[in-house]
Order: structure tokens, then sequence, then C-alpha cells
């Protein structure tokens, strides 16, 4: 009788043990997917205001990209790194933040003589550029999405 009473004194702690240890997996699991899933969202948020951008090059939507690419970068930055396969992948992310970045200004950039006036006045160049570079950032996007569905 004594033996199964110590038997189970050392069994039943261990167990507990085992089972709080599998619960803050579980915990820190959830909040790695959580962070993933902000991303996500945060990245598709970025790809609505580029083609804003594009579009109507208003003031209001470079101010959007400018707040939403900075909380991006601090999501990153906070997200928690556990093996060196994730700091690989969180660098590969802020390059591609940082690819973003200079995408989007071109976007918003107008020459000298443009500025003020409508983008039917771009020039050619200046058209091509911007056309690219709609055609260029939501791909940059998407792989950051991709990344983190991965």
């Amino acid at each position: 009788m004594n033996g199964l009473l110590l038997l189970a004194a050392l069994i039943i702690p261990f167990a507990v043990g085992i089972t709080l240890l599998s619960a803050r997996d579980v915990e820190q699991a959830t909040s790695d997917i959580n962070a993933a899933v902000d991303l996500i969202h945060s990245a598709t948020q970025l790809s609505h205001v580029a083609v804003q951008t594009a579009l109507f090059h208003e003031p209001r939507t470079q101010d959007q990209w400018s707040r939403k690419i900075a909380s991006v970068s601090s999501e990153i930055d906070r997200m928690r790194i556990t093996t060196s396969r994730e700091e690989t992948n969180l660098d590969q992310l802020r390059k591609k933040i940082a690819l973003m970045q200079t995408i989007y200004a071109r976007l918003t950039v107008k020459s000298d003589a443009t500025a003020g006036r409508s983008t039917s006045f771009l020039t050619d160049i200046e058209a091509a550029a911007q056309t690219r570079s709609v055609s260029l950032l939501p791909v940059v996007i998407q792989e950051v999405i991709d990344s983190e569905v991965n």
C-alpha cells in the first residue's frame, strides 16, 4: 500500500508538470497563429491602400499607408523567435516590407512638371513606372501573406 502511495506521489506531480508545459506550448502556438493572422490582415489592408493610392493619389491614402506599414513593422518586431529558421523568415519579411515601401514610393512620386495636375498629365515614363509598381506591389504583398500561411 505504501508503495502505491509513493508511486502516486511521484506520478501525479510529473503528470501535472507535463500538463502545464503542454498548456504553455498550446498558448504560445495560439499566440503565434494570432500574430500571423494579424500580419495577413494587415498585408491585405496594405494592398487595398496601394490600390486606392494608384487610383486617387490622395494624401489620405499615403497617410494610411505610412501608419499601416509602421504597424506591420512593429508586428514583425514583436514576433517571437525560437529558432534560426524563424529568425531567417522574419528577416525575409523585413526585406519584403522594405521592398513594398520602395515600390509604394514609386506610386506617389510625381515630377515637378506634373505636380498638382491630374494623373493624365504624367509622362510616359512616369506612367509606365506607376503601372509596373501597381502590378508589382500586390505580388510582394501576396508573398508576405503566403509566407505566413506556409
